[in-house]
Protein backbone atom coordinates (compact mmCIF):
# COMPACT_ATOMS: atom_id res chain seq x y z
CA UNK A 1 0.00 0.00 0.00
CA UNK A 2 1.37 3.20 -0.85
CA UNK A 3 -1.02 5.56 1.39
CA UNK A 4 0.84 6.57 4.37
CA UNK A 5 0.94 3.68 6.37
CA UNK A 6 -2.79 2.14 5.78
CA UNK A 7 -3.61 -1.53 5.25
CA UNK A 8 -6.24 -3.00 3.22
CA UNK A 9 -8.20 -2.81 6.34
CA UNK A 10 -8.43 0.65 6.61
CA UNK A 11 -8.90 1.41 3.15
CA UNK A 12 -12.00 -0.94 3.25
CA UNK A 13 -13.12 1.17 6.47
CA UNK A 14 -12.90 4.37 4.62
CA UNK A 15 -16.15 4.96 3.71
CA UNK A 16 -16.78 8.61 3.43
CA UNK A 17 -15.81 10.84 0.83
CA UNK A 18 -15.95 14.51 0.53
CA UNK A 19 -15.07 17.48 -2.39
CA UNK A 20 -14.73 21.19 -2.57
CA UNK A 21 -18.01 22.26 -4.34
CA UNK A 22 -15.82 25.23 -5.83
CA UNK A 23 -13.61 22.26 -7.52
CA UNK A 24 -16.19 20.46 -8.85
CA UNK A 25 -17.33 23.37 -10.47
CA UNK A 26 -13.89 23.91 -12.15
CA UNK A 27 -12.76 20.47 -12.70
CA UNK A 28 -15.79 18.24 -11.95
CA UNK A 29 -17.16 15.93 -9.52
CA UNK A 30 -15.46 13.21 -9.67
CA UNK A 31 -11.98 15.04 -10.39
CA UNK A 32 -12.81 17.25 -7.34
CA UNK A 33 -13.40 13.86 -5.20
CA UNK A 34 -9.96 12.36 -6.39
CA UNK A 35 -8.39 15.56 -5.65
CA UNK A 36 -9.90 15.84 -2.44
CA UNK A 37 -7.58 12.30 -1.44
CA UNK A 38 -4.78 13.92 -3.00
CA UNK A 39 -4.49 17.17 -1.19
CA UNK A 40 -4.91 15.36 2.25
CA UNK A 41 -2.12 13.29 1.54
CA UNK A 42 0.34 15.32 0.19
CA UNK A 43 -0.32 17.98 2.46
CA UNK A 44 0.08 15.25 5.33
CA UNK A 45 3.31 14.05 4.01
CA UNK A 46 4.45 17.96 3.76
CA UNK A 47 3.44 18.68 7.43
CA UNK A 48 4.98 15.56 8.41
CA UNK A 49 8.40 16.36 6.23
CA UNK A 50 8.23 12.80 4.79
CA UNK A 51 10.89 12.87 3.02
CA UNK A 52 10.72 9.75 0.62
CA UNK A 53 7.93 11.98 -0.74
CA UNK A 54 9.88 14.55 -1.84
CA UNK A 55 11.24 15.18 -4.89
CA UNK A 56 12.65 17.97 -7.03
CA UNK A 57 11.23 20.54 -4.80
CA UNK A 58 7.80 19.29 -4.54
CA UNK A 59 5.69 16.77 -2.27
CA UNK A 60 4.11 13.61 -3.83
CA UNK A 61 1.57 10.81 -3.42
CA UNK A 62 2.04 7.37 -5.14
CA UNK A 63 -0.65 4.59 -5.87
CA UNK A 64 -1.79 2.59 -8.38
CA UNK A 65 -5.08 2.39 -10.43
CA UNK A 66 -5.76 -0.82 -8.11
CA UNK A 67 -5.26 0.95 -4.32
CA UNK A 68 -7.19 3.50 -5.91
CA UNK A 69 -9.57 0.61 -6.93
CA UNK A 70 -9.82 0.07 -3.26
CA UNK A 71 -9.98 3.39 -2.24
CA UNK A 72 -13.03 4.28 -4.50
CA UNK A 73 -15.30 1.39 -4.89
CA UNK A 74 -18.09 2.94 -6.56
CA UNK A 75 -15.33 3.68 -9.51
CA UNK A 76 -14.08 1.17 -11.84
CA UNK A 77 -10.61 0.87 -13.13
CA UNK A 78 -11.27 2.75 -16.27
CA UNK A 79 -13.19 5.61 -14.41
CA UNK A 80 -10.31 6.00 -12.04
CA UNK A 81 -7.84 6.01 -15.33
CA UNK A 82 -10.42 8.74 -16.79
CA UNK A 83 -10.14 10.89 -13.79
CA UNK A 84 -6.91 11.00 -13.52
CA UNK A 85 -6.05 11.67 -17.51
CA UNK A 86 -8.35 14.57 -16.79
CA UNK A 87 -6.61 16.16 -13.94
CA UNK A 88 -3.48 16.29 -15.93
CA UNK A 89 -5.49 17.46 -19.30
CA UNK A 90 -6.61 20.35 -17.00
CA UNK A 91 -2.93 20.86 -15.27
CA UNK A 92 -3.83 20.21 -12.08
CA UNK A 93 -1.67 17.05 -11.13
CA UNK A 94 1.70 16.17 -12.66
CA UNK A 95 3.09 12.44 -12.68
CA UNK A 96 6.76 10.99 -12.22
CA UNK A 97 8.34 7.78 -10.93
CA UNK A 98 10.58 8.10 -8.38
CA UNK A 99 10.17 4.60 -7.19
CA UNK A 100 13.34 2.75 -5.76
CA UNK A 101 12.88 -0.18 -7.93
CA UNK A 102 13.19 -0.11 -11.59
CA UNK A 103 10.79 -2.74 -12.19
CA UNK A 104 8.24 -0.95 -10.17
CA UNK A 105 5.66 0.83 -11.84
CA UNK A 106 3.67 2.82 -9.20
CA UNK A 107 2.85 6.05 -10.70
CA UNK A 108 3.46 9.17 -8.32
CA UNK A 109 1.39 12.25 -8.41
CA UNK A 110 2.03 15.93 -7.42
CA UNK A 111 0.27 19.26 -8.08
CA UNK A 112 1.39 21.32 -10.63
CA UNK A 113 0.71 24.21 -8.71
CA UNK A 114 1.43 22.85 -5.15
CA UNK A 115 1.32 26.34 -3.63
CA UNK A 116 -2.46 26.55 -4.44
CA UNK A 117 -3.41 23.08 -3.48
CA UNK A 118 -1.21 22.29 0.14
CA UNK A 119 -1.62 24.73 3.38
CA UNK A 120 0.93 23.76 5.79
CA UNK A 121 1.06 25.68 9.08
Amino acid sequence: MTFRNWNDTSIKRSTKQKFDTKVAQEYGLEESIFLNVLQFEITYYKTHKTEEKEHKGRWWMNGSVNTFVRLFPFWTKKQIERIIKSCINQDVIITGNYNESKWDKTTWYAFKNEDEWIETK
